[in-house]
């Protein structure tokens, strides 16, 4: 195509040469006629003839000559072109092709440019439109009919083709394509070049990812803000961190100028005389802090990083990364607190504190100074720390500073005593701990010291006294016996010595009035019984206190306790017993740990209290349940009947207590003594609420 040449050599060369000989030819034959044929014209004639053809022959030598020249010329120019050309398409990464008016390929270069590993041959080309060529993927057919129609319609395009290279991989072909035309317009096809975008492809692609990544990634963080804007400020991107922060959604932030929507006064000039010289400078960041104002009218401080990205169109745009200083100035706030609070600490804690490093003493508090006795902190520091231990425990102190710096992690080695010395010269015994710290960026070593002293001499105080202590024991324990013997002996005095009077003044008394009850009045006969009725008394009252003094020695045998059944057994032999209706009401599983025997005691005590102050009460009602009293759960027995008056509740729990006359209601006062005592025996407390007139609640813990 681009070594065709429109004359062959030889006729530019010999056209011009041959026609002079020809005219000078004809001239001769023209003479020689003359001369042989006498009939022919005159000499002039002949003459005449003879030069016009040679005139002739040499204009047309002229002209012919002129015209091989320029056609020389043109050829010369032509091969000139075509070289151009030549070189122009072999320099070219480009391939040319050219399809006729059937858009069937006819010529292409394309063996010679495209890359060996995905290279069509012309088999697969000539002859074929671009729509029967095999590609990688398989394009929907309105993307080949819009094709179709930009070619009939005779209009250039430019399509992006994939093909599949020998190795699998996936390459892209851009196509350009423009109709040329022959004489009156007639459409003879399409001619165009191709060329291999893959690397641009895959460039594009390789953006686009890390523009969607990078964008995703700050969609997603909450904590750092991020606003994109152009050269004139305009806002075009706003993630959600911005959106919190600043109070603006995106929709409200887009199109804005950020510096009249976040910034006032002479940070707003600043920012954007910031951007002006980043601008002037093609790139780079600019980091800063400055005050931004929020939606709501709030001020936030913020650190921000200004950075400008030069586009591939020439074109600059700006990213905004900020960061709120607010929660990293509380942490500085509260990190100040905290120094404030270890400084504090550190001074007014009761144990000496002493950091040192390399054997000398770099850090004290006031109770190291007060303990070693350097009278100020300035006549502590800088000493070794081997001047205020005994020479004895040298080694053990060396010995636990090794093991810190061999270990791997900085981990408290365990108390220890050990001898100290004051700096006056005073012995003292310390509780050490010791642990590996930083100071000033050296390693070093911090030391907790408690002064175990005068403990240590308690304790020698304490071993004296307990070698004593078992001699004091068995003399106690010796009384002890003794006053339980005596104990014993009281309560067999009191069951048998005072019985027997008793019932000698009932038993006589019971003969007068069987034997001389007709001879007395009714004075006497009222004499008799109330005599009867107080040695009953007497003898219920000594077998009350018997029971009291007896459950203080009993033996406990705890185990699990329906306290639910316990409870309704009693109340149901009290039902058995003639009277009034009462309303009982019994929580059910409730299950305690206790002794059975006490517990019935103690429940029998406070159920009797409920039956009988609820005796002149009508729609009386017992219950028996359980309430959380603060962090511990309660029992509880409650009734509805004559109550008590609360400012007199600190005496119910003593015995021979009463607060109700005799006649109302009978009674020793003697159970809930009883019941506290059982009660304490199990660990718990007891105690009551009650109103007169509105009935009374007895509440106990058993632990």
């Amino acid at each position: 195509m681009l070594n065709h040449r429109p004359w062959p050599d030889y006729l530019v060369r010999w056209t011009a040469p041959l026609m002079l000989f020809l005219g000078l030819a004809l001239a001769l034959a023209a003479v020689l006629a003359w001369a042989v044929y006498p009939q022919t014209p005159s000499r002039a004639t002949a003459v005449a003839l003879f030069i016009g053809l040679a005139s002739l022959s040499m204009v047309a030598y002229g002209l012919v000559h002129s015209l091989t020249q320029r056609l020389a010329q043109a050829e010369a120019e032509l091969c000139h072109h075509q070289g151009w050309l030549r070189d122009l398409c072999n320099l070219s990464s480009d391939w040319l092709w050219e399809q006729d008016a059937n858009h069937r390929f006819t010529r292409v270069s394309i063996e010679a440019k495209m890359p060996a590993e995905f290279r069509y041959s012309l088999d697969e080309l000539m002859g074929k439109t671009r729509w029967e060529i095999p590609w990688a993927e398989n394009l929907p057919e309105s993307f080949w009919q819009e094709h179709r129609r930009q070619l009939d319609a005779h209009e250039p395009f430019h399509l992006t083709l994939p093909r599949r290279s020998l190795d699998g991989h996936i390459n892209y072909l851009d196509i350009f394509g423009k109709p040329y035309f022959g004489e009156n317009s007639v459409f003879l096809g399409y001619r165009g070049i191709g060329r291999n975008v893959t690397a641009r492809i895959q460039a594009e692609r390789a953006l686009r990812e890390s523009e969607e990544r990078f964008r995703g990634i700050f969609d997603t963080v909450d904590s750092i803000a991020l606003r994109g804007y152009d050269a004139n400020g305009r806002v075009h991107y706003w993630n959600r961190a911005s959106e919190t922060l600043f109070g603006y959604s995106t929709a409200e932030a887009r199109g804005q100028c950020m510096e009249a929507l976040l910034l006032e006064g002479a940070e707003r000039g600043d920012f954007a005389s910031e951007r002006t010289r980043l601008l002037a400078a093609s790139a780079g960041q600019s980091p800063r802090y400055y005050q931004a104002k929020r939606r709501d009218g709030g001020i936030v401080e913020v650190y921000s990083t200004q950075i400008c990205v030069p586009l591939q169109d020439g074109r600059r745009e700006f990213y905004c990364v900020d960061l709120d200083m607010s929660p990293i100035r509380d942490l500085e706030r509260d990190l100040a607190e905290s120094r404030e609070h270890y400084r504090q600490l550190f001074n007014l804690s009761p144990d000496a504190v002493v950091v040192h490093s390399e054997g000398v003493v770099r850090l004290v508090n006031e109770a190291a100074v007060r303990i070693f006795h350097t009278g100020s902190v300035d006549r502590f520091i800088g000493h070794s720390i081997f001047e205020f231990i005994m020479p004895e425990d040298h080694a053990r102190v060396r010995h636990r500073i090794a093991t810190l710096e061999a270990a791997q992690t900085p981990t408290p080695m365990p108390l220890a005593e050990l001898k100290h010395v004051t700096f006056d010269g005073e012995p003292l015994v310390l509780e050490s701990t010791v642990m590996r710290v930083s100071y000033h960026g050296r390693p070093a070593f911090m030391a907790a010291l408690r002064d175990v002293t005068k403990r240590k001499q308690a304790e020698a105080e304490i071993r004296r006294l307990n070698e004593t202590l078992e001699q004091r024991v068995r003399e106690r324990t010796a009384e002890l016996i003794a006053s339980n013997h005596e104990l014993e002996s009281f309560s067999y005095s009191v069951s048998h010595d005072l019985r027997t009077p008793l019932r000698s003044i009932d038993g006589y008394a019971g003969i007068i009035e069987q034997d001389y009850g007709d001879k007395l009045d009714e004075a006497g006969h009222s004499h008799l019984l109330r005599i009867r009725k107080a040695s009953q008394r007497m003898a219920q009252l000594i077998d009350d206190m018997l029971d009291l003094a007896r459950i203080t020695r009993v033996a406990m045998m705890r185990r699990q306790v329906d306290l639910s059944d316990m409870a309704q057994t009693i109340l149901d032999n009290l039902k058995s017993n003639p009277g009034h209706p009462i309303e009982v009401i019994v929580a059910d599983n409730l299950s305690v740990d206790a002794d059975p025997a006490l517990l019935r005691v103690a429940l029998e005590h406070l159920l009797r209290n409920a039956w009988k102050f609820t005796s002149q009460t009508l729609n009386a009602r017992i219950e028996v349940g359980t309430i959380e009293k603060g962090h511990e759960r309660a029992y509880f027995v409650r009734d509805n009947g004559a109550g008590f008056d609360a400012s007199y509740s600190g005496k119910l729990f003593h015995p021979f207590q009463r607060l109700h006359r005799s006649n109302e209601f009978p009674g020793n006062g003697i159970g809930l003594a009883t019941v506290e005592r059982v009660i304490h025996r199990h660990g718990g407390r007891v105690w009551a609420e009650g109103v007169v007139g509105a009935g009374a609640t007895f509440y106990f813990t058993l632990p």
